[in-house]
């Protein structure tokens, strides 16, 4: 029954739009007292044939060509239709036929040289086939004979030169048509004028680019984005929002970038969820994050059931530091998108960092074959649980997946301090020194992996000047670091520096803030007490112990008598 009626609907829009033969081919001639324009005609007529391809593309018995012979037909009737051409190309694209529809659209491109979307389709197909040159030629000469000032056909050319790496010719055509009418003060040439100078202030691989005119092109992508956003809405896209908005986070330029956005959102109304995404990271970027948290719950209130949306949601929790937020976000995506490891991997990160590793491993469990990314996270889960085999089995499970797997970006600094941590908290020094050397090795500049190493070999009191070498290293890369601070006033500790080492733990805990770490307070309590400062080793000893720290019973053993009452 509903097959019937959408077939009678369409049969009557036929009868409507250019009344319907017998035997369901050309309509017939518009009566004579309408006194239509013949291009009233032609209109009529062009949607009495898109009906009927409608109606034969309803019709189970109805093949390809009778549906097509249709769809061409009201093209060549109004070949200033885009809709009509998108209608009449896409079986052709679905199959592949690129030959088939050069067939066609070529010759109505040839007669119709003012009509830009005609002259662009036949470029593309052509550039489809495999024959750059020849679509790209085809596309100087179309432009050329619109007399360089059809904004679409700019873009595209530009494009097309760029994907060539001629980046001379993309400059030259920049130039030469930025005061043609209908291009002087388009939306389409500051786009693809931003665009320009915006991939080549990245110096591109290939191209000649100094620092100095690096620097220049990026200022000249951002005047060349401010004027784009200005003129939002006049012959722009809604796919042109993302790459805009792209160029304004690169540059920094936050409340341009919002300011853009609001215009955006203004013109483009259905990708308001999007947008709102790119608010919110400008708003978090300019520190405004309740704004950002505001701007998310907004979204995520009303957002249409929609994995990637909830993905991206509890991305950009994480990045506020709400990691409840972004669970219940990649909780809902998951919902949706059950068999994605990918989502359960991320979700279950997020819950390691809630402290409930548990939940991690649910989460793992129904995935029949782990990736080793998958198992990783297992490992650090079991490592949580204090189940070192556990984690050291699920760790070389990993190892042997990521080789079959031919995934040499698997063993990374990440995976060898895991290794470490594991070995660590086992009791294993030697094994934790070996996989931090590892880390290290890998990545001689990175801090953590320094700092790491640097730490357990003054934890363990080896190789004193080492440790200081490595943590002196991360320190002034982060200057600011609590963690790093620590290591250097341990290691100073170590070595019997105990005024150097009494100024850097009290760093570290300004640092810290208001929450200081149970580990740090410890530290400052052997420290401070090494440095003749008992009253205040107490004081901090007891601090940690009031934050929680793990091994109270090791820190009640240090004080002879807690300074405060007792808990």
């Amino acid at each position: 029954m509903w097959a019937r009626g959408v077939r009678l609907g369409v049969a009557a829009l036929c009868v409507f739009v250019g009344g319907v033969r017998g035997d369901g081919g050309v309509p017939a001639e518009a009566p004579a007292d309408l006194a239509l324009t013949p291009e009233n005609t032609a209109w009529a007529d062009a949607l009495s044939h898109y009906a009927w391809g409608v109606l034969r593309q309803s019709e189970d018995a109805s093949t390809f060509d009778e549906v097509q012979t249709q769809f061409v037909a009201a093209l060549r009737l109004a070949p200033g239709s885009r809709a009509l051409l998108q209608q009449a190309v896409a079986g052709w694209l679905v199959k592949g036929d690129f030959e088939a529809l050069l067939g066609t659209v070529r010759p109505l491109a040839d007669g119709n040289p003012e009509v830009a979307h005609l002259q662009l389709m036949v470029a593309l197909a052509t550039q489809a086939k495999g024959q750059p040159d020849e679509a790209l030629a085809f596309l100087e000469a179309a432009f050329a004979r619109q007399h360089r000032k059809a904004p679409e056909l700019l873009r595209e050319l530009v494009a097309m030169h760029w994907r060539q790496k001629r980046y001379d010719d993309v400059a030259g055509v920049l130039h030469r048509s930025r005061n043609q009418p209908g291009i002087k003060g388009s939306f389409s040439h500051a786009y693809a004028s931003a665009l320009y100078h915006h991939s080549l202030s990245a110096r591109p691989e290939g191209v000649d680019v100094s620092e100095r005119q690096a620097a220049r092109h990026r200022r000249l992508a951002l005047e060349q984005a401010t004027k784009a956003a200005q003129r939002i809405g006049l012959d722009s896209e809604a796919k042109d929002i993302d790459s805009l908005f792209e160029v304004f986070a690169d540059c920094e330029e936050w409340e341009q970038a919002l300011a853009f956005l609001r215009a955006a959102a203004v013109e483009y109304p259905d990708l308001d969820d999007a947008i709102g995404m790119q608010q919110a990271i400008c708003l978090r970027e300019l520190g405004r994050d309740d704004e950002a948290l505001e701007r998310l719950d907004q979204i995520a209130t009303r957002a249409d059931p929609d994995p990637t949306l909830y993905a991206e949601l509890g991305r950009q929790f994480i990045q506020l530091h709400e990691p409840e937020r972004a669970a219940m976000s990649f909780t809902r995506a998951l919902f949706l998108a059950p068999a994605s490891e990918r989502l359960r991997v991320t979700l279950g990160f997020v819950w390691l960092q809630l402290d409930k590793p548990q939940r991690a491993l649910a989460l793992l469990r129904p995935i029949r074959s782990p990736s080793p990314a998958a198992r990783l996270l297992t490992a650090k889960a079991y490592h949580a649980l204090r189940q070192w085999t556990d984690a050291l089995d699920t760790l070389a499970e990993a190892e042997t997946a990521a080789r079959a797997a031919g995934d040499d970006e698997f063993f990374n600094v990440d995976l060898y301090l895991t290794y470490a941590s594991i070995h660590v908290d086992a009791g294993d020094i030697d094994q934790a020194v070996e996989a931090a050397e590892r880390a290290v090795h890998l990545e001689p500049d990175n801090p953590v992996a320094a700092n790491f190493l640097g730490y357990v070999l003054a934890d363990g009191n080896r190789r004193l000047d080492e440790a200081e070498r490595l943590i002196a290293a991360a320190v002034a890369q982060d200057p600011e670091n609590e963690a790093y601070l620590d290591s250097l006033a341990w290691v100073h500790f170590r070595q019997g520096r105990y005024a150097e080492a009494m100024a850097e733990i009290a760093h570290a805990l300004r640092a810290g803030g208001d929450e200081p770490d149970p580990v740090i307070l410890d530290h400052a309590g052997d420290i401070f007490s090494a440095g003749n400062c008992p009253l205040l080793a107490s004081y901090y000893w007891w601090s940690a112990i009031q934050r929680g720290a793990a091994n109270a019973d090791l820190i009640r053993q240090k004080l002879r008598g807690p300074p405060f009452p007792a808990e």
